[in-house]
């Protein structure tokens, strides 16, 4: 095994593009096996927008992302 330079570092508005395209990529399929395919579209239409997300981080929310050298699959976001 080898070890990787691993980053957390705040997102900023620049990221939401990104943010939303993965969680697009995979909410569906990392969610459907306890919602329904309708809640999964009604999540991603209403709290996984550009105007949606920017209200999170205006409402206190803050978004992080991580990056893994090396590897372009390893990367994502929180929202705490």
């Amino acid at each position: 095994m080898t070890s990787r330079d691993v980053q957390i570092e705040p997102a900023t508005p620049a990221d939401i593009p990104a943010i939303i395209e993965m969680v697009q990529r995979d909410f569906r399929d990392e969610l459907r096996s306890f919602l329904a395919a309708a809640e999964i579209e009604y999540m991603l239409a209403t709290r996984y927008t550009r105007d949606a997300l920017l209200r999170e981080r205006d409402n206190g929310h803050t978004f992080v992302k991580l990056h893994c050298e090396g590897d372009i699959h390893a990367s994502g976001f929180s929202n705490t």
